[in-house]
């Protein structure tokens, strides 16, 4: 009889651990279940560089008592903010869990919280040791170092009626497409890029082999730096609908003008001048990495550049061509992207360059080169630094009776300008 009554007293107790009074059956195993469905939904981005399969195993056996582990498919540490808050609202994730490990020294792990509203990081946590065997203990201490800043992680807004759907087999399957074994990658893709940047502007034009005596300010003229002010945007119109290639293809296009612009001859005479740039067409890009793509654009483009200088015959330079021209953009780190781009000019006019007046037989191209780094502030926001050159080169063909026996010349313009970019993200 008594270690009967021992084993109801021992229920009893189990009973009221988890918060049921004695006599009423059940409500302790609601308690236990509601208590489960309460726990945070957080998905683990995965660990990079050193030990990475073992940290992960780490990662995930120190949350799994604590939090609901969701799986949102093939995505790294290193995955876009936009990227990061779709998936967030697909799967109702609060927020996401990474790792990267490094050897200085000593084996160091550094465990990133970012929060599934805005994909910024709200908390990391640092192990480090001599021997990579002891970091094991981050799966003992991963939940009480970073538990607050996951409880506390804000996840996607949810509608008071809106349920999210867990992927279903069929979903899978569908992501996965007949007769392939493995997921595709999911886009990071931009649907559109706007950027607003300012800097100073040069423009240096040099004219060559002139045969005849002629007063070398009709031909040179040298821009004084200048505030070049310029807007550029590319917008992908199918990549917020999907995936598919034709979400690669988009319009671009650009615009700048030159503020505070004089001219000087060889002289030491200044002339106000104005001077614009535009380009619009289109392009098409290809991923070739995480975070890397490749990308060709075909565009129209036109540069002026005009002096008053009434008093002088200098002729107006309107250059105008079809640009074609490649271009490479590569993420360096989690908040650091290089690009770089090169083309060549197909001139198409000259405005009064080419006029009988000057030198009417001229012949000619262009090249063009520009490297960017961009930084990423929040969300969408980025700050760049730009540096751009463009070159026109003719050769003007005289015969020994015209007005100006002259060789060729070169056309050189200069921009270094920072600027503000918002990228918005497709499907």
């Amino acid at each position: 009889m008594l270690k009967r009554s021992s084993g109801l007293v021992a229920l009893a107790l189990g009973l009221a651990a988890f918060g049921v009074p004695s006599g009423d059956n059940g409500i302790g195993l609601c308690s236990v279940a509601q208590a489960q469905e309460d726990r945070p939904r957080v998905a683990i981005l995965g660990a990079d560089g050193l030990q990475a399969d073992k940290i992960q195993e780490y990662l995930n056996a120190g949350l799994a008592d604590h939090v609901e582990l969701v799986d949102v498919g093939p995505v790294g540490p290193d995955a876009a903010t936009f990227q990061l808050t779709g998936l967030a609202r697909r799967f109702n994730v609060v927020a996401y869990v990474s790792a990267t490990t490094e050897k200085r020294g000593k084996f160091t792990t550094t465990v990133t919280v970012r929060q599934g509203v805005d994909g910024a990081v709200v908390a990391e946590e640092t192990w480090e040791d001599k021997r990579s065997a002891r970091l094991s203990v981050i799966k003992r201490e991963l939940w009480a170092r970073i538990g607050s800043a996951v409880m506390a992680a804000l996840g996607p807004p949810v509608e008071e009626e809106e349920q999210i759907p867990e992927p279903t087999v069929a979903d899978d399957e569908e992501q996965l497409g007949e007769g392939t074994d493995e997921a595709p990658a999911t886009s990071t893709r931009d649907a559109l890029v706007a950027e607003l940047s300012f800097g100073p502007m040069w423009r240096d034009q040099d004219y060559n082999d002139a045969l005849r005596e002629v007063p070398l300010r009709y031909f040179n003229e040298i821009g004084s730096p200048a505030m070049w002010v310029a807007l550029s945007l590319e917008i992908y119109p199918l990549a917020f609908g999907g995936d598919g290639f034709l979400g690669d293809l988009g319009l671009v296009a650009g615009y700048g003008t030159a503020v505070g612009l004089n001219s000087a001859d060889e002289a030491g005479n200044t002339y106000s001048t104005s001077a614009s740039a535009f380009h619009a067409g289109i392009r098409g890009r290809l991923s070739v990495g995480e975070g890397a793509e490749a990308g060709l654009t075909l565009a129209y483009g036109f540069r002026s550049f005009s002096t008053e200088a009434p008093m002088l015959p200098l002729p107006e330079a309107n250059h105008s061509f079809l640009r074609i021209a490649a271009d490479g953009r590569m993420k360096l780190t989690d908040g650091l992207g290089l690009e770089v781009n090169a083309g060549y000019l197909v001139r198409l006019g000259s405005g009064e360059l080419e006029d009988a007046d000057y030198f009417p037989e001229l012949s000619g191209g262009g090249v063009e080169a520009g490297v960017a780094a961009v930084i990423a502030i929040t969300g969408g926001l980025s700050v760049s630094a730009n540096l751009d050159w463009q070159r026109f080169f003719f050769a003007f063909n005289p015969t020994l009776d015209a007005n100006r026996v002259v060789g060729g010349a070169t056309d050189d313009f200069y921009t270094f300008t920072l600027g503000a970019r918002y990228a918005l993200g497709g499907n």
